[in-house]
Formats: C-alpha cells, sequence, structure tokens
C-alpha cells in the first residue's frame, strides 16, 4: 500500500494465550504440588482431545473448564486430607537411607522425581478430567479417554474412587434405592450417568442434558433428585441440581 494510505491504518498483534503458562499458574494458586509438571500434563490432554474427539468448541477443555477441573481436584484433595488418609505422605525423605545427596555447583538437567503426594494429587485431576469429560463423549471415545489419560498419568497410584462429602458416598445406594421404588431396572449405565450429573454440577451452574427422545434423560433427573432428597443434601445443593435443564433432541 502507499505510505499516506498506511497512515490510516495501525498495526494489531494477536497473541494466542500460553495455556501452559496459565495452567502453572492455577496450578499454584490451589497448591498443587509440582505445579510445572501437572500444568503440562493439562496442556497435552486438552491439545490431544481437541485434536482426537469431535468436540464442539463449547464441549472442548477450555481454559475455564480446566479451571473447573482443578477446582473440583482440590475440593477431593481437600477432603482425601481430611479424613486422615494422607498419613503415609508425612515422612520426609531427606534423610531416607540411599537418598542421593545434593551436588553443588553442577547444574542437573533431570528433574527431581515427584514427591507420593504429589502423584496422588496429579491422580485426583486425572479422574475428575474422566469424570467430567466422559459424560460427554460416545462410549468409543470414552475409550480412547480413558487410554490417553493412563498415557499422560502413568505411574500414579489409583485415587480413591469414593471421596467427597459423607452423604456423597451414599449417593449409589441412594440412587439405587430410589429406582427400586419406582420400579426400574437397574443398570450400571443408568446408575453411572446419575452420579455424572451430580458430578458436573458440582463445578458448573448449569448443566444440559442433550438426546434423544425416550432414552432416560428426565428419568436419570429425577432419581438423582430423589436420590439427594433421600439424602438430606443442603440447600444449596438442591438449588443447584434446579438448573439442570432437560433437553430433548429428536433423532428425526
Amino acid at each position: 500500500l502507499p505510505f499516506h494510505i498506511k497512515t490510516y491504518f495501525r498495526s494489531v498483534s494477536l497473541l494466542a494465550p500460553d495455556v501452559g503458562q496459565i495452567m502453572k499458574a492455577k496450578c499454584t494458586s490451589y497448591g498443587f504440588k509440582s505445579p510445572h509438571v501437572l500444568a503440562i500434563r493439562l496442556k497435552v490432554i486438552a491439545d490431544l482431545t481437541k485434536d482426537l474427539f469431535n468436540l464442539e468448541p463449547e464441549n472442548q477443555l477450555s481454559l475455564t473448564c480446566l479451571g473447573n477441573i482443578l477446582q473440583r481436584a482440590h475440593q477431593k484433595i481437600k477432603l482425601f486430607n481430611s479424613e486422615s488418609l494422607n498419613k503415609q505422605e508425612t515422612t520426609s525423605t531427606s534423610g531416607a537411607p540411599g537418598a542421593l545427596k545434593p551436588v553443588y555447583g553442577k547444574k542437573s538437567n533431570v528433574p527431581p522425581p515427584l514427591t507420593s503426594a504429589a502423584k496422588m494429587e496429579h491422580s485426583f485431576v486425572g479422574q475428575v478430567i474422566q469424570e467430567m469429560l466422559g459424560p460427554r463423549l460416545n462410549p468409543e471415545e470414552q475409550g480412547a479417554l480413558k487410554g490417553m489419560l493412563n498415557d499422560v498419568f502413568y505411574g500414579l497410584p489409583e485415587p480413591p474412587s469414593k471421596v467427597g462429602n459423607p452423604l456423597e458416598h451414599k449417593l449409589e445406594q441412594a440412587i439405587m434405592k430410589c429406582a427400586k421404588e419406582k420400579g426400574l431396572t437397574l443398570h450400571r449405565n443408568f446408575i453411572d450417568k446419575c452420579a455424572q450429573i451430580y458430578n458436573v454440577s458440582t463445578t458448573h451452574k448449569g448443566i444440559i442434558l442433550c438426546g434423544p427422545s425416550c432414552t432416560g434423560k428426565s428419568t436419570a433427573l429425577e432419581n438423582m433428585e430423589d436420590a439427594l432428597s433421600s439424602l438430606a443434601m443442603t440447600d444449596g445443593a438442591n438449588q443447584r441440581e434446579r438448573t439442570v435443564l432437560d433437553g430433548g433432541a429428536d433423532a428425526g
């Protein structure tokens, strides 16, 4: 363009957010151990899900979704620690027999190994990703997600499957009891879907149940609400469940 035309315009720079750095800051703010390693894992998962799964933009692992995952994992870790399950994490490795002595004056390129506490915290993050992203995928993609998480979070201990509010431990039994009272045929997939509705609602202000007609969306929602009522959940939790919208999508 001629110079006298360029003067009417100004240059604009567009920057893409650095997911790794943002996640590192988020992990640090929540108090996760080894936040740099955890941030790398989250970035890898976000990139892989975007490339491998045919997700709508609102269902991808955005920064908001990753923040919700860290929030939920932080809640689980706090409850895990409050249940006195962290006794094995209190021992220090500084004076353990066979520990490597620090070498001064040399900078090693090998990162220090993760502590057992850091490994458990990272395992909880992987578990929450499975809980929050799994319900959005079809069965084939759920298997791919599970394998992906096993690869990215390889070598970590298996976190407890039932960690949370004491009433949350009894949620599955309550779901099964309410289903029997209504004369419903119990199926593992139905029970899991009811529990998934509750797990997702703990971090999202509102969720939408979508799917073809007559596939059990309203039944699962009503059964889950009845189970929560039978467990005498708090008013805050009940109010959160009312923000679940049942959106039916006809196959035709």
